[in-house]
């Protein structure tokens, strides 16, 4: 049995919604006083509120330079007429994407240290970076930069709520399941809803990316899915079943 954990539910699946996303009223949303140069994203959804917002859409329009990591969200910026350059850093975390930022600033820092100017301007300037996403983050991406002296700051878009079932889990703790994990708040949600009695060894959870895989016990089997899209997730969870 494949239990489905996004919003949406998928037939022939056990759909249990984790978390649902409460998105903020535009004017809301508190913003820089001047427009962004320099926009990073790490979910594709943090792109299609941006770009819907009546005044971050046309700034993300007209910026320079876009950062971002992982394929789905690299996808949704590319579909985008933007004017300045999409830039994917390889990266599986948001951590490991805060160390690629640091590294790319901090070599154009040293570059120019070194009075080498014309090779400091392949590389980005020192203007703050601005990371549209949720309220609550697992990692914590504007205070990691700002820790390595790289200027940055959160626009909180929307909230992430959660929406698991209450009463008692409709399991069945005799069968085996595959668990879809699409977000490191659904596997947090997910987990903290089965009960502690429930035989881990009858999960087989397919996730997107290793900050999802961090939030799982570490007693249940793992299978990373690349890449990392709901679509997929869904056709790797029905192939495992076949």
């Amino acid at each position: 049995m494949i239990i489905w954990t996004r919003e949406s539910p998928l037939e022939g699946t056990l759909h249990i919604p984790c978390v649902q996303h409460r998105i903020f009223h535009p004017e809301d949303v508190t913003l820089p006083q001047t427009p962004p140069t320099t926009f990073a994203f790490t979910s594709p959804r943090a792109v299609a509120l941006t770009w819907e917002h009546p005044v971050l859409g046309s700034w993300l329009r007209d910026a320079k330079e876009s950062y971002c990591f992982g394929p789905s969200t690299y996808l949704a910026l590319q579909k985008l007429p933007l004017s300045g350059e999409c830039i994917r850093l390889g990266a599986e975390s948001g951590k490991g994407f805060a160390e690629k930022l640091i590294a790319r600033r901090g070599l154009g820092e040293s570059l120019a240290r070194r009075g080498l100017g014309k090779l400091r301007s392949w590389f980005p300037n020192k203007e703050k970076i601005y990371l549209p996403g949720p309220l609550h983050r697992a990692f914590d991406l504007a205070k990691a930069l700002e820790k390595a002296g790289i200027p940055a700051s959160n626009i909180n878009l929307y909230e992430t709520i959660s929406k698991v079932p209450s009463g008692t889990t409709p399991l069945n703790p005799i069968q085996p399941y595959v668990v879809c994990l699409g977000s490191p708040s659904a596997a947090r949600e997910f987990w903290n809803w089965i009960p502690k009695e429930f035989p881990l060894s009858h999960f087989h959870v397919l996730c997107l990316g290793e900050t999802t895989k961090k939030e799982c016990p570490t007693e249940v089997k793992i299978t990373l899915v690349e890449p990392q899209t709901w679509e997929a997730l869904a056709k790797a969870a029905f192939s495992f079943c076949s």
